[in-house]
């Protein structure tokens, strides 16, 4: 962040006596990504979110790790006779390793993340559709350590399943004892998915965004850089005065925005 592209104010004074910074050791992020198997990679919601992956791959930190679920969007008709599968882990055998197993899918290397992105994904490695996608994704996360982000694509034919109450209530306690912090994506009208955009607004520090599929690699990148982009400014004011209402606008190439917040002095 440039000093140009922000004004921050206190009690109505404007501050110019500040300091800008990192924190030392910004906390790791462990990302799950939800999305929907799509049969042609002419579907221009898998572009989309193929694009907005790709567009996040190139900001991911190496101290990051993602996994990425996919989700059946045609019926499925299960064979009750059929082997189970030997593996629960979303991705193509070809990039199956000790390591991946050990870290029950979750990656940390850009390239292997790439093949995962584009490589088509085995039907079986699929589950039937996004809501037990999203538990086996939380089930992965259970043993990693760092600030836990799971960003669901809601395809129109899971609007259903993620909207009904008899789901969301165990899904919500379960996103409860997991601080999972949920971020939902739904290229429909948001009174569509009424239910899971409530539950993701609900979750501190979720959000939820119903951009078009043009838009929509935009949109996310703009939610992942914000989880990147926590600075700390830290601003004086003269000795006597008192702690009052705090004004902070940013005007960038990102956009522009306002916030006012109160804070206590410091001891």
């Amino acid at each position: 962040m440039k000093p140009t592209e922000f004004a921050l104010w206190e009690g109505g004074t404007l501050i110019e006596n500040y300091e800008v910074k990192l924190p030392n050791n910004p906390a790791a992020l462990v990302i799950g990504s939800v999305a929907p198997r799509f049969s042609s990679e002419a579907d221009p919601y898998g572009r989309a979110v193929a694009e907005g992956l790709k567009r996040c791959l190139s900001l991911k930190r190496p101290d990051d790790w993602w996994r990425i679920d996919r989700y059946a969007i045609e019926t499925v008709v299960t064979d009750p006779n059929a082997p189970v599968a030997k593996s629960t882990l979303p991705y193509d055998d070809a990039l199956i390793t000790q390591e991946l197993k050990t870290r029950k899918g979750f990656m940390a290397d850009v390239g292997q993340l790439e093949k995962a992105i584009s490589l088509p994904v085995p039907r079986e490695r699929t589950t039937e559709d996004a809501l037990r996608a999203i538990r086996r994704q939380i089930d992965a996360m259970d043993k990693s350590s760092g600030k836990r982000h799971l960003f669901v694509f809601v395809h129109r034919t899971a609007v259903d399943t993620l909207d009904d109450p008899e789901n969301l209530n165990p899904l919500k306690q379960l996103i409860e004892k997991e601080s999972i912090i949920l971020h939902g994506i739904c290229p429909e009208s948001w009174e569509k998915c009424e239910g899971f955009r409530d539950l993701s607004l609900a979750t501190p520090d979720g959000t939820f965004q119903t951009s078009s599929v043009d838009q929509l690699a935009d949109e996310f990148e703009q939610t992942y850089r914000h989880l990147l982009n926590r600075y700390e400014i830290d601003y004086s004011l003269p000795t006597k005065a008192e702690a009052a209402q705090v004004i902070l606008q940013v005007c960038s190439e990102y956009g522009v925005g306002r916030t006012e917040c109160s804070l206590a002095p410091r001891s």
